[in-house]
């Protein structure tokens, strides 16, 4: 029996990913291959990769997350850890499913649905319009996208990406691999579900930026 686990960081799609299994849960599982989603496994092992507001600070939360991992680590030995990009996934869940699984033709009902979707810089603006406050403290840049970080935090941010994928793609020290698929190369965002415009109820992601 294979045991996949899909980790992924806040604002990575992973919702939306979540949502397109969980429809298809029917004939995965008549396919052999059961779901486990964030109400089957909120155990505690991840508590603290994404810090929490209380006493104990977000570093130490990071240190005692990343002992917790490492320790269920080195009871798996054999464990493959496989990387897939954001770029070429986040909006082709089936794909994705596909390279995590020996399905050849996966499901394609519910593949372009998107879930959670970040509010654009207008849709903020008049949330502080609604509240009483400026809207013009979220500068208008570029498009309808708001940034929050300055030019600079945005370099360095690109800088500190491009050398995990460096690390990535010379083999990471033979902890993970970087599957970078050229079928998944030039995908762009789908357009949302109707009526699907907010994560599931039993997330604390409110108000969190990653």
């Amino acid at each position: 029996m294979d045991i996949i686990l899909h980790p992924g960081a806040h604002r990575t799609a992973s919702r939306s990913f979540q949502h397109y299994i969980r429809r298809n849960a029917g004939s995965l599982r008549a396919a052999g291959t059961a779901f486990w989603g964030p109400p089957e496994m909120r155990g505690g092992l991840l508590a603290g990769v994404v810090p929490c507001p209380g006493p104990i600070s977000a570093s130490r939360q990071l240190r005692r997350a990343r002992g917790r991992v490492a320790l269920q680590m080195a009871k798996l030995p054999d464990t493959e850890i496989v990387v897939l990009l954001h770029e070429t996934c986040a909006s082709v869940p089936e794909r994705k499913l596909s390279a995590m699984t020996d399905f050849a033709n996966p499901p394609q009902r519910h593949a372009r649905e998107w879930l959670n979707r970040a509010p654009g810089l207008d849709a903020l603006r008049g949330i502080l319009a609604e509240r009483d406050q400026n809207p013009n403290l979220l500068r208008r840049d570029t498009g309808d996208a708001w940034h929050p970080f300055t030019r600079y935090q945005r370099a360095a941010l690109r800088d500190a990406y491009a050398e995990d994928l460096a690390w990535l793609r010379a083999g990471a020290d033979g902890l993970a691999k970087l599957t970078e698929n050229p079928a998944l190369a030039g995908t762009v965002k789908t357009p949302a579900g109707e009526g699907l415009r907010r994560g599931q109820h039993d997330d604390i992601e409110a108000k969190r930026l990653a």
